[in-house]
């Protein structure tokens, strides 16, 4: 009795510890969350109709850079820097310069291509300039986070972030009192360019560090240094994770961007979710990628019950969140229609967290490939289902289209790595 006892008093002492290391991560990606649900929300009071049409579309087109730019670089980042361990600070940096030459290069590759098209087609020019404009600085401070949080200094990014929501809700108080006249344009720009300004409080001052970013960007050093696993990676990020928001952006393009506002509102109301699907993947992924060389048995078991946390943690935030906007009167935020997709999306979240186990699972294990090939079976499901279900269901049409790819999804991982879907 005495030995349980003291090995109960052991685990809650070690709780506290890890608590405290994971606890700017959580603030961290909060404050990002935050930010967004200010960006959504300033679009609603301040901007046109028309305006947040456009915020809808451009704001799909920003998600499904991200998750991209998140899959194949950051947390392949975290991975490598879990293998390595941060004690290597040659290799920490070797990796970190070559990471970010990739960024630099395709996110300035995607943006001129981005504008563009914006241009030629007429759509949104405005914003479509300010968002393509700004878009490689966002990429690069949002890789400069996971930099962070992977080589243990997430207090940085935490800094980081919450000076950039400090600095946007000043500019939305200077647009509250009259000073500044609220455009659809300004709301974005004073979001992007606020959010590159925070770069400034990341270690990003040494001139060696650039060099060697540009020398690896012009040489595509990333992707022939970390080969295949980078190439299955793109294919799981493009084909899975991106499937659902390249169909949002064609029903945006081809049925209404009209149809993505009640998702677009209540993904943002969503935000502190999805937060924490990321504080799962960056603080989980490196010691599982260290772990997976030793008990593959310990890696599955560990995802399980991330992926399992996040699950049920979602259901009751939905639940609560949407029956909170019932009662508090939050203007566009707490419309029916986005009330009932908030309520849905946190339904969601089981399935979404078996997805993420098994993400975090055969990407410890090294198992890119296998995980590229699910997303490459689900990829078009997803597409199809997302404008089929559009187009013949409206808005309620996109969560369900993200049910039946979510539940395929995890259905694959599951026979992949021999769980029972139950």
């Amino acid at each position: 009795m005495l030995t349980r006892i003291a090995e109960a008093r052991h685990a809650s002492q070690g709780v506290v510890p890890r608590a405290k290391k994971v606890a700017p991560n959580f603030v961290d990606q909060a404050a990002f969350a935050i930010s967004n649900v200010v960006l959504a929300a300033s679009f609603v009071r301040f901007g046109s109709s028309s305006d947040l049409a456009e915020f809808a579309l451009f704001y799909t087109a920003w998600a499904w850079f991200l998750v991209v730019f998140r899959t194949v670089i950051g947390e392949r980042l975290l991975v490598r820097l879990g293998e390595v361990g941060v004690e290597s600070s040659g290799e920490e940096r070797a990796l970190v310069s070559t990471a970010i030459g990739a960024v630099m290069l395709v996110g300035s590759a995607v943006a001129v291509v981005g504008l563009a098209i914006s241009f030629a087609t007429g759509l949104g020019p405005t914003l479509g300039l300010v968002f393509f404009g700004t878009l490689p600085a966002l990429l690069l401070q949002d890789l400069f986070r996971y930099w962070q949080i992977g080589a243990g200094k997430a207090s940085r990014a935490m800094g980081a972030d919450l000076s950039w929501l400090a600095l946007q809700l000043a500019f939305v108080a200077l647009i509250e009192t009259g000073v500044v006249e609220a455009t659809g344009a300004l709301v974005w720009a004073s979001w992007a360019l606020t959010g590159a300004a925070s770069l400034a409080l990341f270690p990003i001052w040494s001139v060696g560090l650039w060099t060697d970013a540009a020398k690896a960007g012009m040489t595509l050093r990333w992707f022939a240094d970390e080969g295949r696993r980078s190439r299955d990676m793109l294919i799981e990020a493009v084909f899975g994770r991106g499937a659902l928001l390249v169909g949002q952006l064609l029903v945006g393009v081809v049925v209404s961007p009209a149809l993505l506002i009640p998702i677009r509102l209540a993904r943002s109301v969503m935000g502190p979710l999805q937060s924490l699907s990321a504080v799962a993947t960056t603080a989980s992924l490196p010691g599982m990628a260290r772990l997976a060389a030793t008990d593959e048995g310990s890696v599955i078991k560990r995802g399980s019950l991330v992926g399992a946390g996040v699950g049920l943690v979602g259901l009751a935030y939905g639940a609560v969140v949407s029956v909170a906007l019932g009662v508090i009167d939050l203007g566009e935020f707490s419309s029916n229609d986005s009330r009932i997709a908030i309520l849905c999306l946190g339904g969601l979240a089981l399935l979404q967290g078996g997805s993420l186990a098994g993400r975090l699972v055969l990407k410890a294990l090294s198992q890119s490939a296998r995980l590229a090939m699910i997303r490459i079976t689900t990829g078009p499901l997803a597409i199809l289902c997302t404008v089929l279900f559009a187009y013949l269901f409206g808005w309620p049409g996109l969560i369900l289209a993200s049910a039946v790819v979510a539940a395929a999804t995890v259905m694959l991982m599951a026979r992949t790595l021999r769980w029972s879907p139950a």
